[in-house]
């Protein structure tokens, strides 16, 4: 059963996805964090063959601060 609210963030087959609702709780639907809806994808819990954990990123550097045009 899945334990994973939506919109959370999680990391799974080496990249980080947002949990989209599903019908079933034995299936997990993920969409590619900063993908489209065409790039879900479901998990099917029970197989166990997918390792699924929460997604971490360190936090920002205040010693990098800038603005947007610092980067393009």
């Amino acid at each position: 059963m899945s334990t994973y609210q939506v919109g959370s963030l999680v990391r799974c087959r080496e990249r980080e996805w947002v949990v989209m609702p599903s019908d079933s709780p034995e299936l997990l639907l993920l969409r590619p964090l900063g993908g489209s809806e065409s790039e879900v994808c479901g998990v099917y819990l029970p197989l166990l063959l997918d390792k699924v954990e929460p997604a971490t990123f360190p936090p920002p550097d205040p010693s990098v601060a800038g603005d947007y045009t610092r980067y393009g």
